[in-house]
């Protein structure tokens, strides 16, 4: 059994950099690119985390369950972006790919790095 312990406080660091991020931006003059650039590494840190540490503990190949968790986590994504009636757009799709990769990179490299 995964132990969830160490996964909620990653999403909760995850989500005091992000509060931190749009403090930042909405009390100082940085330019919303800078941010926007900012919050897109930091999501795709927290992928490659989170795929890197989960494919540690389940024992399939990393191709697999990289595509299996970014399919989920883009599944959510999607309709998410249904919900709040979000333009899909060339630039989500890229995103999706990024993520995709990006997972896919995490569970790899878990898989390939001696224990």
């Amino acid at each position: 059994m995964i132990k969830f312990r160490k996964y909620f406080i990653l999403l909760l660091i995850y989500f005091v950099l992000n509060i931190i991020l749009s403090f930042i931006y909405y009390f100082s003059n940085i330019s919303y690119s800078f941010i926007t650039t900012t919050i897109f590494i930091i999501n795709m840190i927290y992928i490659f985390i989170i795929n890197y540490l989960i494919a540690k503990k389940i024992d399939k190949k990393g191709i697999v369950l990289g595509l299996s968790t970014s399919s989920l986590l883009i599944i959510l994504l999607f309709i998410l972006s249904l919900l709040f009636r979000l333009n899909i757009s060339s630039k989500t799709f890229i995103y999706y790919l990024i993520i995709i990769l990006i997972s896919i990179f995490g569970s790899i490299l878990s898989k390939n790095i001696k224990k």
